[in-house]
């Protein structure tokens, strides 16, 4: 048998090589769980001002539903016009419809919120 002690140290740069490969790979890792957490943390953030936003319009309909009745009452005893009644109904329709906006956005906020948490989870295996 033959070995050759001298090969012009290529099994140490092969070495060398393989550790700077197993050390950018983990550096890689590392920076792709970091982004994952960090976009988990703005998501978080944003269906927490998304649902704070939502309290808000709801407190906010209730005014805009005092308001409609309180119109139509006088639109029934002739001291609006028929263009007030309109106004009043259609500011109550788009706090209504941004309520609506707002849960679906929220949805599809927390939707992307768990799939962020299902990929945290498996980057950890």
């Amino acid at each position: 048998m033959r070995y050759n002690l001298f090969n012009g140290d290529r099994t140490g740069r092969r070495i060398q090589g393989a550790r700077l490969n197993q050390e950018i790979s983990q550096f890689q890792k590392q920076q792709s769980e970091d982004r994952l957490l960090a976009e988990a943390v703005k998501q978080q953030n944003n269906l927490t001002l998304l649902q704070d936003q939502l309290k808000r319009k709801e407190e906010n309909i209730k005014t805009f539903k005092e308001s409609y009745v309180r119109t139509e009452e006088r639109f029934y005893n002739g001291k609006v016009t028929s263009l007030d009644l309109r106004d009043a109904q259609n500011a109550l329709l788009n706090a209504e419809i941004m309520i609506n906006n707002l849960k679906a956005d929220i949805m599809r906020s927390s939707l992307h919120l768990e799939a962020l948490k299902g990929k945290l989870i498996g980057q950890n295996n």
